[in-house]
């Protein structure tokens, strides 16, 4: 999906969800996930974290709607955070 995405010049937002952590990324930024899973989001998840990434990830898409800006985030129940993800 990141690939074809990016070739066909499609805006594409990647949300993943780990034990008690995720991300909301944007295509650009996205790193696609080792194939022998062996990847932290293989376990399981907690409800109120997919909750909280649903509403982060919808918040996203909405904004991108109106403002063409892409907002990468991630969200950690541990500190009950929702901070922007920065790339270098």
């Amino acid at each position: 999906m990141k690939n074809y995405c990016a070739d066909a010049n499609i805006s594409c937002l990647h949300v993943g969800l780990a034990s008690e952590y995720s991300e909301i990324i944007w295509n650009e930024n996205y790193r696609v996930p080792s194939p022998v899973n062996d990847d932290i989001c293989d376990y399981p998840l907690a409800r109120n974290l997919v909750m909280l990434t649903v509403a982060v990830a919808c918040e996203v898409v909405v904004n991108f709607a109106v403002t063409k800006q892409q907002d990468n985030f991630t969200v950690t129940l541990g500190y009950f955070a929702v901070r922007p993800l920065l790339f270098m």
